[in-house]
C-alpha cells in the first residue's frame, strides 16, 4: 500500500496574508452570529440560542485571542455540531418552524456552517492546542470522523456502511496518543491537494470550488495538531486514513487534578 502524509502549512505567509484570512474568518463567524439571533427573534424564544450566539462571539475573538481559544476549547472543538443541535432544539418546539422566514434564515446558516467550523478547528490549530479528551477521543473528533466518511460515501458512490473505523486507545496509562483509521472504497486522487500541504486558504478555495472531500480530511488534520499526523494509504481502489493525535485529560479531569495538587 502507498503512503503519503497530509497536512495543511498554519505558516503565515505574510502579514497581508494574516490579515486577510482574519478578515475572512471573523466575516465568515458574523454571519452565523446574525443568523442565529435573527432565528431567534423570529420564532420569538429571547434567550432561547443565547450559548450558541455566545459560543459565536468566542469564536471571533479566538482567532486573534489565544486564551479565548483555550478557554473555550472543549465548545470550540465541537461548533458546528452545539449550533446545529440547539438551532434544532429550538424548531422542534417552535410553532414558527416552518415559516417561509425562518426556513430562509435556516438555510442561510447551513450554508455556512460547515466552513465557520472548518475555520474555527483551523483556529486551534493555529494556536497549537491540544484538545481534551471526551471519552476515548479528543473532543469533537468522533464528528469530524463521521462527517470524513459522509464526505466519502459521497465522493465515490459508495454506501457508508462500507467505511470501517477502528479507534486506538492508549494502552499504558501514560500514554496519551490515540488513532483513528477510516478504510474503505476509493481512490487517492481527490486528496492530492492535501499532500503538497496546501496553506488553510487555498483549502478553502479548493472547497468553494467543489472540492467538498477537502473540507473534511482538512478538519481531521486540524484535529492531529500540534502532535499528530493523518496518513493517506492506498491500493486497489481502496483507500485507508489514519488520524493520530496525542491531547490531554478533560476539562473536568485536570481541574480535579489541579485542585488536589
Amino acid at each position: 500500500m502507498q503512503r503519503a502524509t497530509l497536512s495543511i502549512d498554519l505558516r503565515p505567509t505574510s502579514a497581508e496574508a494574516a490579515r486577510l484570512d482574519r478578515h475572512g474568518y471573523v466575516n465568515l463567524i458574523n454571519v452565523v452570529h446574525a443568523e442565529l439571533q435573527l432565528i431567534e427573534r423570529m420564532v420569538d424564544a429571547p434567550g432561547a440560542l443565547r450559548d450558541s450566539i455566545r459560543l459565536a462571539e468566542a469564536a471571533s475573538r479566538a482567532f486573534r485571542e489565544k486564551r479565548v481559544a483555550e478557554r473555550y476549547l472543549t465548545e470550540l472543538s465541537r461548533f458546528a455540531a452545539t449550533i446545529d443541535a440547539s438551532v434544532t432544539a429550538l424548531l422542534d418546539r417552535s410553532q414558527y418552524s416552518t415559516s417561509n422566514d425562518v426556513v430562509e434564515a435556516v438555510a442561510i446558516l447551513a450554508s455556512v456552517l460547515d466552513d465557520a467550523d472548518l475555520r474555527v478547528q483551523e483556529t486551534i490549530a493555529r494556536h497549537g492546542l491540544a484538545r481534551p479528551v471526551d471519552g476515548a477521543a479528543p473532543v469533537g473528533m468522533a464528528d469530524a470522523v463521521d462527517r470524513l466518511v459522509a464526505a466519502l460515501a459521497q465522493t465515490f458512490g459508495a454506501d457508508a456502511s462500507r467505511y470501517k473505523v477502528v479507534q486506538s486507545v492508549p494502552a499504558a496509562p501514560d500514554s496519551q496518543t490515540i488513532t483513528l483509521a477510516v478504510s474503505g472504497p476509493g481512490t487517492h486522487e481527490p486528496f492530492a491537494p492535501l499532500m503538497a500541504h496546501p496553506t488553510p486558504s487555498e483549502v478553502l478555495g479548493l472547497v468553494k470550488d467543489g472540492a467538498t472531500l477537502l473540507r473534511d480530511a482538512a478538519r481531521l488534520c486540524y484535529f492531529a495538531v500540534p502532535s499528530g499526523d493523518v496518513v493517506l494509504g492506498w491500493a486497489d481502489s481502496t483507500i485507508e486514513v489514519v488520524a493520530r493525535t496525542e491531547s490531554v485529560p478533560a476539562v473536568e479531569e485536570r481541574a480535579g487534578a489541579e485542585r488536589g495538587r
